[in-house]
Order: C-alpha cells, then sequence, then structure tokens
C-alpha cells in the first residue's frame, strides 16, 4: 500500500487511523449526544440513535456515529483490499476479515433505535466491532507482528 508520494504503508496503518478517527467521532458524538450521556446507562449504540434514551431529538450525534461507522467502513475494505491482492500467508483470512468488518460497520451505522432498523444494527454491531475485534486482537495481529518484525504493540 502506497501513500501519495509512493511511500509504503503499513495497512494496519489504516486500522490504527480506524480506531483513532473513531475515537475522535465518537468523543463529538458524546459532546452533542441530545441529553447528557451516561456509558454506565446507555449502550454506545445510542449515540447514534434519532432520539435519545429519554426521547430527545439526536441528530447531530446520531450524524458522527454514522460518519464514523462509515470512515471505519472504508479504512477496513482499504485493509481488506490490500490483503486481496498480496501473498502473504495470512492474507485471505485477513482479507476476509476485513470485509465482514467492513459491512459490519456499515450496518452498525443504521439507528438502532428504528424498530425495522434495530436487528441490523446488532448483526453489523455483533459482526463488524466484536468477533473480528476479538480475532483480529487475540490471534492474528500479534502472528502478524511476529512475521513481519513490526515492532508496533
Amino acid at each position: 500500500m502506497t501513500m501519495g508520494r509512493g511511500v509504503a504503508e503499513s495497512p494496519w496503518t489504516n486500522v490504527q487511523r480506524m480506531f483513532f478517527v473513531m475515537l475522535i467521532l465518537l468523543v463529538v458524538c458524546v459532546l452533542t449526544y441530545g441529553e447528557g450521556y451516561d456509558a454506565r446507562a446507555f449502550p454506545i449504540s445510542s449515540l447514534g440513535g434519532v432520539r435519545t434514551a429519554n426521547g430527545h431529538p439526536n441528530h447531530l450525534s446520531a450524524a458522527c456515529f454514522i460518519a464514523a461507522m462509515l470512515n471505519s467502513a472504508r479504512l477496513m475494505l482499504r485493509f481488506s483490499n490490500y490483503y486481496a491482492s498480496s501473498h502473504a500467508a495470512l492474507a485471505p483470512v485477513l482479507g476476509s476479515i476485513g470485509r465482514v468488518v467492513a459491512v459490519g460497520f456499515m450496518l452498525t451505522a443504521l439507528p438502532h433505535d428504528v424498530p425495522v432498523l434495530a436487528r441490523p444494527h446488532t448483526i453489523g454491531a455483533a459482526a463488524g466491532i466484536t468477533v473480528p475485534n476479538v480475532i483480529l486482537a487475540r490471534r492474528i495481529a500479534p502472528e502478524e507482528r511476529r512475521r513481519t518484525g513490526s515492532v508496533h504493540e
């Protein structure tokens, strides 16, 4: 993968970017939530709802949440595309996981508080966030770092 000036870039840079941008946008979501957001009382999906838990409009926070999820999907597709054209030992697995994560983020962007969209949102959150992140964190990322000699932990 190359950047604009031909400098080689690790596909894991997209994963780092994804987490960084998502963190910033989720902080913006919390700050613009239609009422005081309490992470202990409300799931993170509440930030992307069209209404708050108490029924107040939540348009700005929802827009930031959608932006966070779609940006994450975009970056994971870049990650997946890199491995789709790679001959690395883990390339097929990493490419497939990247695509699952990207589709999951797209589904997670759907508002959970719209009844017809609640199930796809939940499936997206499970498929795009929970399962692949556990796999990446516990198995594949450390193996890839050992294989490439990356010192980034």
